[in-house]
């Protein structure tokens, strides 16, 4: 369990308050330890959000952890999303897919949106397009899908190689 990654989701708004309780129990778990992150994991769905909000923030008072902004908490989550590419553990499209799915996030829709990022969501738009053209059986872009792909493996490794 990645704390740093579930803190992120939750700065980017992929999970909400009621799942912090579940998280604190996991990262207990995982040999991370204060007395609020105790309590936290103590409560269940129906703890009210003020009270899981202010033992979420003194939790990563005690942790010394950063709660990123929305930016930054895509940029580590986008990151992750690169490894997992590069690592095999995800196909390249469907991790361009979530990278997707986290710029709908970003804040002022897509402005200021960092080119790398942009380029995930257009390799997978470029590959559904390419499906889309051969769905009709008289086109193969079998060649292309594979460039295209190997582009999304290039961005990963050029991703991660950025700080």
């Amino acid at each position: 369990m990645d704390l740093l990654l579930k803190i992120a989701e939750f700065s980017a708004g992929k999970i909400d308050y009621h799942q912090l309780p579940e998280i604190a129990t996991e990262a207990l778990c995982a040999n991370y330890d204060s007395e609020s992150l105790r309590i936290l994991a103590g409560f269940d769905k129906s703890t009210v959000e003020y009270e899981v909000m202010f033992y979420f923030k003194k939790v990563l008072k005690e942790l010394k952890i950063k709660l990123p902004d929305v930016e930054e908490a895509i940029l580590l989550l986008s990151k992750d999303i690169a490894g997992r590419i590069i690592s095999k553990n995800i196909s390249e499209y469907d991790g361009s897919k979530l990278i997707e799915g986290l710029l709908e996030k970003w804040p002022n829709g897509y402005s200021n949106v960092p080119n790398i990022l942009w380029s995930f969501k257009c390799f997978a738009s470029e590959i559904e397009d390419l499906q889309f053209a051969m769905e009709d059986g008289k086109n193969n872009y079998t060649d292309f899908i594979k460039v295209t792909k190997l582009k999304i493996i290039e961005l990963a490794e050029r991703m991660l190689e950025e700080n």
